[in-house]
């Protein structure tokens, strides 16, 4: 295990620097926010009690629900109350 610690920002879409990160890695509908860390200190942690595990696969429910809310339904989801 790796842990990055430092100062994180938080862009939504619309924001002055989201989209310079998330042009930087694959589209996704369901797509939140940018989150950017200012790395001060790297450490590891021994990790003795993490099982191994395989990736089997990309899971596709996030995209599905995506989906079938569409765009103004997503946007309604981030909307504040």
């Amino acid at each position: 295990m790796v842990r990055l610690h430092g100062l994180g920002s938080v862009a939504v879409p619309g924001e002055s620097g989201f989209a310079e990160v998330a042009d930087r890695v694959p589209t996704h509908p369901s797509t939140r926010a940018a989150i950017t860390v200012d790395v001060e200190r790297v450490s590891d942690s021994c990790g003795h009690g993490v099982p191994v595990m395989d990736l089997v696969g990309d899971r596709d429910l996030l995209r599905l629900t995506a989906d079938k809310k569409g765009r103004a339904g997503l946007a309604a989801g981030r909307a504040p109350p």
